[in-house]
């Protein structure tokens, strides 16, 4: 914990990320139980990952079990400070396929509509873009009917247009077929062609 800071996390030491670091459950249960440990909580490498944010992103079940127990964890996880909404973990999780710990989240009331702050892309966009099929499908299921949730899936649909995966544009449109009327989908799939086409039909 003492390596963390502004040039810390994944470019450098870290206390959450997986054993090749160094780290460990019972590591960061230690850590936690003091007051500085807890502070840093709230310390973010230079891409703006928190301890939590960074366990999520390299798949850290055990290391991200003992966070979600800190209640400045459950408060990232639930309502994270305007501050930390550009590397949200739960999104850092769909992005790396983590499911497991995608399903923790879940658990500790992760909010899967939410949007990272400066992008605007919500954890489907980054489970897209990031190729992973049964990420986006367990975000399809958890993700709610409604106006959000359409706009959501029409700019996850322009990412699964760009990025080609197979299968992904099909799981979109049968999830959210509202999704479908967005112009920039439609402008999209005019302009990649018929093997678009054929995926949404």
């Amino acid at each position: 914990m003492a390596s963390w800071g502004a040039w810390g996390g994944r470019r450098g030491g870290k206390f959450v990320n997986g054993r090749a670091a160094g780290a460990s459950p019972r590591c960061v249960r230690l850590i936690l139980t003091t007051e500085e440990g807890r502070l840093c909580m709230h310390s973010a490498d230079r891409d703006g990952g928190t301890p939590i944010a960074i366990a999520s992103a390299t798949g850290a079940l055990d290391a991200l079990e003992e966070l979600l127990r800190c209640p400045e964890g459950l408060r990232q996880v639930r309502d994270p400070p305007p501050e930390l909404q550009d590397f949200l973990p739960f999104a850092a999780a769909a992005f790396r396929g983590h499911v497991d710990c995608m399903q923790m989240l879940l658990d500790a009331r992760a909010m899967p509509e939410l949007r990272a702050k400066s992008t605007g892309r919500s954890a489907m966009d980054f489970a897209v873009i990031g190729q992973e099929l049964p990420t986006a499908e367990l975000l399809a299921n958890q993700l709610l009917p409604g106006a959000g949730t359409t706009a959501i899936f029409a700019t996850a649909l322009t990412w699964a247009v760009h990025t080609g995966v197979p299968g992904m544009i099909r799981l979109l449109a049968q999830r959210c077929p509202e999704a479908l009327q967005s112009q920039d989908f439609i402008h999209l799939v005019l302009m990649h062609g018929p093997s678009s086409r054929a995926e949404v039909t």
